[in-house]
């Protein structure tokens, strides 16, 4: 659990009391419903000053501009590259992408273009197969004004294809396009 955790620090958000602790201890535990709690949280950042910009952060988007790799492949079968090309080339600035693990999360993260804050969400762990399609939906609900693409494998669709009917349900537009 040490080399999960390492120097970082947890909340666990549970409606359910007995729940709080139950796979390792959090720094903090937070008994309340989810979308109350939040609120909360979200009321008090929104009154915390935002943190000094970092310099580094600065120095690796120059890294990341110097190394750009090829990415005007026209050959069959199509190469990652040449996808995500398209992709940065399609959708506009303010759409917010999701992903989760595997060969497309790192081709996303190495070649995939995004320009704001919250705007380019990982799950960031271990074994989230399928998590795409419900973070989807999430940001969707919190954020209807916004684009949302998910950037997800396929067995990675076919494992929570059924969060999709979930979605439609509701009438979530997770593929709403612009004109």
């Amino acid at each position: 659990m040490k080399v999960y955790r390492g120097e970082r620090k947890f909340i666990q958000i549970d409606i359910e009391p007995t729940q709080i602790g139950r796979v390792f201890t959090p720094d903090l535990g937070i008994v309340s419903d989810a979308k109350l709690a939040l609120q909360a949280l979200l009321e008090h950042a929104q009154r915390t000053p935002p943190r000094p910009f970092n310099y580094l952060d600065r120095a690796g988007q120059g890294v990341a501009r110097n190394l750009e790799r090829r990415m005007d492949f026209v050959e069959t079968p199509i190469k990652p590259p040449r996808v995500f090309k398209e992709i940065n080339e399609y959708f506009d600035r303010d759409t917010i992408f999701v992903t989760a693990i595997g060969l497309y999360q790192i081709w996303s993260g190495q070649l995939q273009q995004s320009y704001n804050p919250r705007h380019y969400l990982v799950c960031g762990q271990a074994g989230p197969l399928g998590w795409e399609i419900s973070a989807c939906t999430g940001v969707k609900l919190g954020r209807p004004d916004k684009r949302v693409v998910g950037i997800v494998g396929d067995y990675s669709f076919q494992f929570l294809m059924e969060e999709v009917a979930v979605a439609v349900q509701y009438r979530i537009p997770l593929c709403a396009g612009h004109d």
